[in-house]
């Protein structure tokens, strides 16, 4: 699951490259591998994972379909 919210943050700036949403599909891969990272470090009891991290990966995967969706239309 983890490996597909990073690959939809992948495909969002590789579709966004050369547009403007380039610099913000960016930003939103950093979020997105930063805080499934933390995810997956408490993969042997997920109850105790911090809720920020599982918000900001919420938020980026969100960020990165709305991005992936704008690259396609307007870019």
């Amino acid at each position: 699951m983890i490996f597909l919210l990073i690959l939809l943050a992948i495909a969002a700036a590789i579709v966004a490259y050369g547009t403007a949403f380039f610099i913000p599909a960016i930003v939103i891969l950093v979020l997105s591998v930063w805080s499934n990272g933390v995810l997956a470090n408490f993969r042997n009891n997920p109850y105790s994972a911090p809720n920020w991290a599982a918000s900001v990966s919420m938020f980026s995967a969100l960020g990165a379909a709305i991005l992936l969706v704008l690259a396609l239309v307007v870019g």
